[in-house]
């Protein structure tokens, strides 16, 4: 069950008119929907200055503690059960996307790239197999070496392909693209001319360009299920962490955020193809 909670607020210039459209609104409303079997509660309150029906939004979503769907300006009171949901993993599957798509517009040549995945735990071999149409070699820095030793293996079997695998860091140069799904919290010397996608914003000062955020086109088998008054990324989320969803690799963003501004995977292809003819 996804739980999501909009508000709707009442506000005019006649406090007679005012009171009236509280009158005879519900204070609070429900829709539920539903998604290849995954239930979806919208629950929608009327607030009026300032003041949130509190106790029949908790009556209407039960007496579950869960997590729930809301604007991050949301503020609940004392003991109240529910929690506000905080995304896990669609970041870390758009970093990926959004790496692999620059891939593909920019169509570098495959002796010249070089591509680094910075995964400390070894919990995304999966982005090997995808980088295989655009390199000769993958290099790994990672402290789970036996994982990817047999990732290697299997490559070199299948494919004729081979990784590099190591634990230090200093070893990241050459590197004009560097993948790092999880939060980088280690100082990582890259070179200035790196592009580097991430799922979250390093906690370390990293040279060249680095993307965080990412803004998706959203799938329209989602369009139709996103309530109304909530951010689409955000209930995006929602649905992959918590239903199974198969088809995250199609989910490409169109604009990657870093600390200077908004791009578009176009531009940083193109920026990619102009760093790696320089280098």
């Amino acid at each position: 069950m996804l739980n999501v909670l909009t508000f709707n607020e009442i506000s005019s210039d006649s406090k007679l008119k005012e009171k009236i459209m509280y009158k005879f609104l519900k204070p609070v409303t429900v829709n539920e929907t539903s998604y290849d079997n995954l239930n979806i509660k919208h629950v929608n309150a009327i607030k009026r200055k300032n003041k949130i029906p509190w106790k029949k939004i908790s009556r209407t979503l039960g007496n579950y503690n869960q997590q729930i769907l809301c604007s991050s300006d949301v503020l609940f009171p004392p003991n109240f059960k529910f929690t506000r949901y905080e995304p896990l993993n669609l970041n870390r599957i758009l970093c990926q996307n959004a790496a692999i798509e620059t891939l593909k517009l920019a169509k570098a040549s495959k002796s010249k790239l070089s591509v680094t995945i910075f995964d400390p735990l070894g919990c995304y071999g999966n982005i090997v197999y995808r980088l295989l149409p655009f390199l000769h070699q993958i290099k790994v820095i990672t402290k789970n070496i036996e994982f990817y030793a047999r990732e290697s293996e299997i490559l070199m079997e299948q494919y004729g392909a081979s990784i590099l695998v190591c634990n230090s860091v200093s070893w990241i140069r050459p590197c004009h693209m560097l993948i790092a799904p999880d939060k980088i919290t280690t100082p990582l010397s890259l070179p200035k001319e790196c592009i580097t996608f991430t799922g979250f914003r390093p906690n370390t000062s990293l040279n060249g360009s680095v993307y965080y955020n990412y803004k998706v086109k959203i799938p329209s088998k989602f369009k139709k299920i996103i309530p109304q008054g909530i951010n689409s990324e955000y209930f995006l989320s929602a649905l992959i962490d918590s239903h199974n969803i198969s088809s995250t690799d199609n989910i490409t963003p169109e604009l990657c955020t870093s600390s200077i501004g908004v791009t578009s995977i176009e531009d940083i292809s193109q920026n990619l193809v102009r760093k790696i003819n320089l280098s």
